[in-house]
């Protein structure tokens, strides 16, 4: 009987050095595989709370926003525009260029006269901080 028992365990892939390199493999297999697999899905909550966070962030920077700053500075302070257009009507700031930081319900404009300066800063009526206009 024990000479069964011998020969059944001998007998076993995981006896043999090269079975217990399969055995290995497979566990390294394993573990690389599970490391590999996509990142779970955001919930709504998370979305929601960057979200937020990217706003109080921008409103913080953009009510730091002062009439005279170049336009560098205040992509230096905001980041790179959603949108830029020229403005299509002269007014009496004499804005000729808008940038547009655009995020969810939040829409700030800046807008530029002919040297890029700041004339304009508006969040709109629900923005964070009163609208800037140059009346010189």
């Amino acid at each position: 009987m024990w000479d069964q028992y011998e020969a059944k365990r001998n007998s076993s892939p995981l006896s043999s050095v090269g079975g217990m390199k399969i055995a290995v493999c497979g566990v390294v297999l394993a573990v690389a595989l599970i490391g590999c697999s996509p990142a779970p899905e955001k919930t709504d909550a998370q979305k929601s709370f960057e979200e937020t966070q990217v706003r109080d962030s921008w409103s913080e920077k953009f009510c730091s926003i002062q009439l005279g700053f170049t336009r560098a500075r205040v992509h230096g302070i905001m980041g790179k525009p959603t949108l830029t257009s020229p403005v299509d009507l002269v007014t009496a700031s004499g804005s000729v260029l808008q940038d547009r930081y655009l995020l969810n319900s939040y829409d700030f404009f800046v807008e530029y006269d002919r040297s890029n300066l700041v004339v304009v800063t508006s969040s709109g009526p629900t923005g964070p901080c009163e609208a800037k206009v140059k009346t010189d």
